[in-house]
């Protein structure tokens, strides 16, 4: 399924405004003073709390334009924000890396953290220890030259192993033994194949779907270049449903084969449609949804019209869910729509909402 998820040129800007915004000190402030779980606060609690600390950043009120200042702050301010959150607990076993080191995330235009070009940047900048950067190459197998820093070029790993005194390797090793997970088994493996003894009872041609490490997909796919090996792997995420959210879209890609994408439609259904309604791809939505109502059980179905109610009732407002919830319905087939009708927990919202 090649789904195009690019997104307009309004929702870029809005994007990039927001970006900035969260790098100024009274964004990151609030940010510090927000638990991750208190990001579902109200909406009109969030837009007084976001209110009080944009109305501080001169630039913002006075030369954004008010439909993209209203758009930044009502829709895109908050997930742009809680990514940023969700990127710092995800390397909390990085204590060097904080709030503080925003600078060096990079973006994609759609408004998503780019974890390898973050990890690219943050390999190469000196706030860092250099164990730390040298992890945060064997979690991203960062194995492309490094250029110009402080007179050191070659592969990421391989330099930065290069300067490391033995003490600090041996930290590394000990950091990678200590607790048994799918990171610090990658770890390891780097640091025994930088040693010349390369550990032959790792399963290269499946880590990833195997011990369901995302961040190492790009480049174990990359080495198999035999057909059978990635058809194998493609058959595990099918079976396993192995895989992060975000690579959802490159999995559905890897499917050239009709009974291949048939077989997952027919089984994830529901979880690629859930998908397509988290930020900020809720625009392809519609068109994934189009290609899949033939596979769309009844039940799931009715989920996912709750689902997108919820949105419109706690008025979340990165999206146009209201426009989006008669879409679905108007699309749906007259089975599914049956099905709703006779769930009377469902049909009063119906009536409410004007769906006949």
């Amino acid at each position: 399924m090649n789904i195009n998820i690019d997104p307009s040129l309004f929702h870029m800007a809005s994007c990039k405004i927001a970006i900035s915004l969260v790098s100024y000190t009274e964004v990151k402030e609030m940010m510090r003073n927000v638990p991750p779980n208190d990001f579902e606060i109200s909406y009109e609690q969030w837009v007084e709390f976001i209110n009080t600390t944009i109305n501080k950043i001169t630039f913002f009120t006075q030369s954004v334009p008010t439909l993209l200042r209203d758009k930044a702050i009502k829709g895109i301010i908050k997930p742009i924000a809680f990514e940023i959150v969700k990127w710092i607990n995800y390397h909390n076993e990085f204590k060097a890396i904080d709030v503080d080191l925003q600078t060096c995330l990079q973006w994609k235009t759609v408004g998503k953290i780019n974890r390898l070009e973050t990890a690219r940047k943050l390999v190469q900048s000196e706030n860092l220890d250099i164990t730390t950067r040298f992890l945060l190459a064997c979690k991203y197998c960062l194995t492309e030259s490094l250029e110009n820093t402080e007179g050191y070029s070659g592969p990421f790993l391989e330099t930065l192993w290069a300067r490391m005194s033995n003490a600090e390797k041996d930290l590394c090793t000990k950091n990678a033994r200590e607790a048994y997970n799918s990171e610090n088994y990658l770890i390891s493996w780097w640091i025994n194949r930088l040693k010349g003894s390369e550990d032959r009872s790792f399963p290269e041609n499946s880590f990833f779907t195997d011990y369901n490490n995302a961040d190492a997909l790009y480049y174990f796919w990359s080495r198999m270049t035999d057909r059978s090996k990635r058809k194998d792997c493609l058959e595990r995420v099918l079976d396993r449903c192995l895989f992060r959210n975000e690579n959802l879209h490159f999995w559905l890609s890897k499917m050239d084969s009709e009974d291949c994408r048939r077989r997952f439609y027919v089984t994830r259904t529901r979880m690629v449609l859930l998908y397509f309604l988290e930020w900020p791809f809720q625009h392809v939505f519609m068109n994934v949804a189009k290609i899949l109502f033939d596979y769309l059980p009844n039940v799931d179905f009715f989920s996912i019209l709750c689902f997108i109610h919820l949105k419109v009732h706690t008025e979340v407002q990165d999206f146009e869910y209201q426009t989006l919830l008669l879409d679905f319905w108007n699309a749906a087939t007259d089975t599914n729509k049956q099905y709703v009708r006779s769930r009377s927990c469902f049909s009063q919202v119906m009536v409410l909402m004007g769906i006949e």
